[in-house]
């Protein structure tokens, strides 16, 4: 199978505001996609589509070549972190974790290994509420990686993080590409977290996703960020006339 996400026409609108505009999204199996864009460019809601916790205004979804539908049983080889992940707040995070082991039909065993991929295995008993934003955000990338998922879709999965948590995130989503052939769609708004890390960057701007572009084509031409400032400079003038 060449894509694992692929999208025709997708559109969300709310009211006369349309959030996302017409994407044509292609993710390639066993890749690391990056999808770029300023705060409210519209890649939340395009993930939220991906994931079924929005329904599209109009377009299409295929998740592992099978059309998506909100009651469909693919979401099951999918791990997902969309927005601030969200918890049984005075629970630990050991016992949030087992709660979602269930819900996956996952080993309890597996818990250990995602909290000591994350570096919480020491918090594990800790209520929820005294961790700070970062200890959450790894929280919530430990339950996304629960039942070893073939596609982790991740929502600005870095917020919160350290430098070197950053790095640590990093090379542990480019360890899972490589190791297990985990397919991965990242959003940020960071150029340099996606570039470090992506395989192919998708250019999003006021919900329309203007341009793909392989990270090994830069290599040879000009740098990332020049092509990405000049981009925006593009979209701005174009919205100015």
């Amino acid at each position: 199978m060449e894509y694992l996400i692929e999208t025709g026409s997708l559109s969300k609108q709310y009211g006369r505001d349309v959030i996302v505009n017409e994407v044509n999204l292609k993710v390639r199996a066993g890749t690391i996609y990056g999808l770029l864009g300023e705060n409210g460019a519209g890649k939340t809601t395009l993930m939220k589509m991906l994931t079924t916790l929005t329904l599209p205004t109009q377009g299409t979804i295929k998740l592992f070549g099978t059309t998506l539908d909100r009651n469909s049983g693919l979401m099951s080889k999918v791990g997902t972190m969309i927005e601030t992940p969200v918890f049984y707040p005075s629970l630990s995070a050991e016992e949030n974790l087992t709660i979602h082991c269930r819900y996956k039909n996952a080993p309890l065993a597996d818990m250990k290994e995602y909290l000591e991929l994350l570096g919480i295995y020491r918090h594990k008993d800790k209520k929820v509420k005294s961790l700070s934003l970062g200890m959450k955000q790894r929280l919530g990338l430990a339950r996304a990686l629960i039942g070893n998922p073939e596609l982790l879709i991740l929502d600005e999965p870095i917020n919160g993080l350290d430098p070197s948590g950053i790095k640590e995130i990093r090379e542990l989503l480019i360890g899972l590409k490589k190791e297990r052939g985990t397919t991965i769609l990242l959003s940020s708004h960071i150029l340099h977290e996606i570039e470090h890390c992506a395989d192919t960057i998708g250019f999003m701007h006021r919900g329309v996703l203007y341009k793909e572009k392989a990270v090994d084509e830069f290599r040879h031409s000009e740098s990332l960020e020049d092509y990405y400032m000049s981009w925006i400079d593009e979209r701005e003038e174009g919205e100015a006339i």
